[in-house]
């Protein structure tokens, strides 16, 4: 059967895990991926709900595929919009279906070889396919940073610049193309309850796979990758259900995998700020080459209003140590501007701490139907894209003075 496969968010790593999921199921069953819509039996879209932006941008995909594909074929929906808002994407029309997870795809292709489920794909797969999804949602966030990142490895690579490489220009490229890593789901699901947050609703609690599940995993195709990139909603939520830690899973994986270079995604600093200490001690036992620390506000009082539970002055401490125990780590972060309560002062903190990290992401404050905070927050704008304007320019500017005005010297303390 032919079938289409897109993500709305390839920014996302959970999306594009799910994304790679469906295509190794397919592949599996010799269905086979088409690039024009127009030519599909079977449409499946990884949806994204994170902030309202991402919201309208899938539905305004499904828009363009209904009217691109053929009138009889039926477009599945997977992913996060399913929970969030489910009534905004029926009322599309019958053609959509909503798949409450990717195992219900055993129904969708009845032909399948006996055996041949969702639940028995491995967390790898083709990552030409994967290179292929446009990234519909969040291409303009994207675009300068990749633009930046290839520009001054160009230059680097043909001129001799040697100042490129101290902000880890690589890594960025890497980062925003999806190059040479191996993304193994550790977890779904979240244990924090961010007042502002929508995707606990849409994923749940934690939900932990075994450490000797995820080792096991690693070791069918772990001779193709340099990096193993560690997948989940909040990696610091890992075994809070099963009772074990990121720590312990990454001393396992040290002594499984040596000489392997380790990522770790989305980090809540509330991890940081329960032992520092110990939070250090694995940067000196293993080869971590990237983290995602998402501090969200450089205010501790606009923190305590997200109800999320750390100190700032901790959290940047601690990545001051580290850059001083594992100086080549590449420290990345998120920024959440207009959050209701953020003054302008607040703002002022986030900007100066910015400068803490290689690189961030910037998100506008959105309000979110079904989270705690949405009653107060929908008539309260706070200049959110006005401030992540300023913001994500801020940390270009940065980027660029690193390297050209700093001469590879570090700024970062």
């Amino acid at each position: 059967m032919k079938t289409f496969v897109s993500s709305t968010q390839a920014g996302c790593k959970s999306s594009v895990l799910l994304v790679g999921k469906i295509l190794k199921y397919l592949s599996l069953n010799n269905h086979t991926h088409v690039e024009n819509v127009s030519e599909a039996e079977v449409i499946i879209v990884a949806t994204c709900g994170f902030d309202i932006l991402r919201e309208n941008q899938s539905i305004e995909y499904f828009e363009s595929l209904l009217k691109k594909s053929r009138e009889s074929v039926k477009i599945y929906s997977v992913g996060c919009l399913n929970e969030i808002n489910s009534k905004r994407l029926r009322a599309l029309g019958e053609r959509i279906v909503l798949l409450d997870n990717i195992e219900n795809l055993n129904s969708v292709f009845p032909e399948n070889r006996p055996g041949q489920t969702v639940e028995l794909v491995p967390d790898q797969f083709d990552f030409n396919e994967i290179s292929k999804q446009k990234n519909r949602n969040g291409f303009q966030f994207n675009l300068i940073y990749k633009i930046i990142a290839m520009a001054l490895l160009h230059l680097e690579k043909f001129f001799g610049y040697p100042y490129a490489r101290h902000v880890h220009l690589d890594k960025i490229h890497d980062e925003v193309f999806y190059k040479k890593k191996m993304y193994i789901e550790i977890n779904q699901g979240c244990a924090w309850n961010c007042h502002y947050c929508i995707i606990k609703k849409a994923r749940g609690k934690p939900i932990s796979r075994s450490i000797n599940s995820i080792i096991e995993n690693i070791k069918i195709n772990e001779a193709q990758f340099d990096i193993l990139y560690l997948v989940s909603d909040d990696c610091a939520s890992y075994g809070a259900d099963i009772g074990t830690n990121l720590n312990e899973l990454l001393m396992a994986i040290f002594k499984s995998f040596p000489h392997k270079e380790i990522e770790i995604g989305y980090l809540n600093p509330g991890f940081i700020q329960k032992n520092p200490e110990l939070f250090l001690d694995l940067f000196k036992k293993g080869n971590i080459g990237a983290i995602n620390i998402p501090i969200q506000s450089g205010s501790d009082k606009v923190i305590k209003d997200m109800n999320r539970h750390y100190s700032i002055t901790t959290t940047l401490d601690t990545i001051s140590k580290l850059r001083l125990i594992s100086p080549n780590t590449f420290i990345w972060t998120h920024f959440m501007t207009g959050y209701p309560s953020e003054t302008w002062s607040d703002f002022m903190k986030t900007l100066q701490a910015s400068k803490r990290f290689d690189i961030g992401y910037v998100f506008a404050f959105s309000p979110r139907e079904g989270t705690q905070i949405f009653n107060q927050a929908k008539n309260k704008p706070q200049y959110a894209k006005i401030k992540r304007f300023i913001l994500h320019k801020y940390i270009l500017f940065y980027i660029l003075k690193k390297i050209f005005l700093n001469k590879g010297r570090s700024t970062f303390y």
